[in-house]
């Protein structure tokens, strides 16, 4: 699109932001994205079969609005819609404006389309996020109605500047974990991710709003100081922000502060909606915690047994075997458990010693090998057989009976030590393929072997083969 760049003017990203970076966790991101609540879901279908919504748009977006993943989904298809000559500026209102049908259409597809992952196979801390959020949308939409500004934009730029936050949680579990840690113990949480995982929320909100074409005047929401025609930018942040600090306050246990935060806020949050402040975002936003008002049970037993046949995790050194031991708790009886990869891929493999890899399957009856999930911080195209060498390397890993650890410069011109073996059972019909980060290069070559069996057989056992 000649010419069109919705966040040239006013959004920037800081310079310690790494582009490429920020570049491969936004693409993860969007290949995971989270999870839809299945409640929500199954009732917007109901109401649209039995023509609830009466054929209007506005009806149907404020209820697509209390499911965040799947609100994101139909934004991102705003973008599909033809070549775009403006940014959009306020994507709910937007969401609104096109045909009833066109929006049945993108809630008419299964859930997993939205996202691989279930929300019943959420831990506390993601459910605790989602509920955060969504309470923060919400208390925004309403103190925005009081404070004489649009709704639907209020309700738009509290969902962006919590998208970061939503996605890093199921996308970087580990490391969403270890930053809430840190944030208990008195550290600010955003400044904890950028510390762990290299960058921002802010910045990976900021990155999938410029690849929806959402408009700078919007994006300048996202983050203090920044200025804009055209648009209250530090009176909307206002609002934004006592919205996140009620949400908050609604989680005293993970937000000590709160409280505080909350009393520095009080007289503004009055000024929006009266003396009632807080009965009235409570009454508003009570839907929401129903919702999210279940056992949270924080251990699977059914990994537990699987757990203990992996003899190889067994042999591990201890900090390495309890994050394996972590894998096996997210293993769900039922089908393939997308968590327990998750976790396996963002906290186990890295610590293990391997900075990235892939698992490859063969087409039937054939070395016709397809990449078909990544492991680490490149995109899934990074891990094309474009040459005979990597093509060899992969049938070769495929008929061997043991992993097999070489020397290769298949991805790119540097030499890098690997090890590929077959998964899947008996049946042989994929490759995992991992390459040591420098450091691990040079270690105890029968401990990577040993790393990589036990990262193996975890595997075997998250896929249910």
């Amino acid at each position: 699109m000649s010419g069109f760049t919705p966040s040239s003017t006013t959004y920037r990203l800081r310079p310690a932001a790494n582009a490429q970076r920020l570049q491969n966790s936004s693409e993860h991101a969007r290949e995971g994205w989270f999870p839809v609540n299945q409640e929500i879901f199954t009732s917007i279908k109901e109401k649209i079969e039995t023509q609830h919504f009466q054929g209007e748009a506005g009806p149907l977006v404020d209820e697509i609005k209390r499911d965040q993943a799947l609100l994101g989904h139909c934004i991102s298809r705003l973008t599909e819609r033809g070549a775009r000559t403006k940014a959009i500026a306020n994507p709910v209102q937007s969401l609104k404006d096109i045909p009833y049908a066109t929006l049945v259409e993108w809630v008419s597809v299964p859930a997993t389309r939205v996202s691989p992952y279930r929300l019943e196979a959420a831990s506390k801390n993601q459910m605790q996020r989602l509920r955060e959020a969504a309470l923060s949308c919400r208390s925004t939409e309403v103190l925005a109605e009081g404070a004489q500004i649009n709704a639907d934009l209020a309700f738009s730029c509290a969902f962006l500047r919590q998208l970061g936050l939503n996605l890093i949680a199921w996308n970087y579990p580990s490391h969403f974990r270890r930053a809430q840690q840190a944030a208990q113990a008195g550290e600010e949480i955003d400044k904890a991710i950028e510390r762990i995982l290299g960058i921002r929320p802010s910045d990976l909100s900021a990155q999938i709003a410029k690849d929806w074409q959402l408009s700078s005047q919007l994006m300048s929401t996202l983050t203090d100081g920044a200025a804009s025609p055209g648009l209250d930018s530090a009176k909307l942040r206002k609002v934004c922000e006592v919205g996140e600090t009620y949400a908050r306050l609604c989680d005293p246990a993970q937000h000590e502060s709160a409280q505080k935060a909350w009393q520095d806020l009080k007289e503004t949050a009055r000024e929006y909606l009266g003396r009632d402040v807080e009965q009235r975002l409570s009454e508003e936003s009570s839907y929401i915690t129903e919702l999210f008002k279940f056992e949270i049970v924080e251990e699977n037993k059914f990994g537990e047994p699987l757990y203990a046949k992996n003899a190889f995790a067994n042999r591990c050194p201890s900090e390495l075997r309890q994050s394996i031991q972590r894998v096996y708790e997210r293993i769900s009886p039922s089908g393939q458990s997308t968590e327990a990869i998750q976790e396996l891929a963002a906290s186990v493999i890295p610590q293990a010693g391997f900075m990235r890899g892939c698992i490859y399957l063969a087409r039937s009856g054939t070395f016709d090998f397809v990449p078909v999930l990544k492991l680490g911080d490149q995109p899934l195209s990074y891990y094309s057989l474009k040459n005979s060498a990597a093509r060899s390397g992969i049938a070769q890993a495929l008929l061997s009976s043991v992993p097999i650890r070489q020397d290769a410069s298949w991805f790119g011109e540097d030499e890098v030590a690997v090890i590929l073996g077959t998964i899947g059972g008996a049946q042989h019909q994929a490759v995992l393929y991992l390459e040591f980060n420098a450091e691990a290069r040079n270690e105890n070559v029968q401990s990577g072997m040993l790393y990589f069996k036990a990262i193996r057989q975890a595997f075997n056992d998250c896929l249910n083969i």
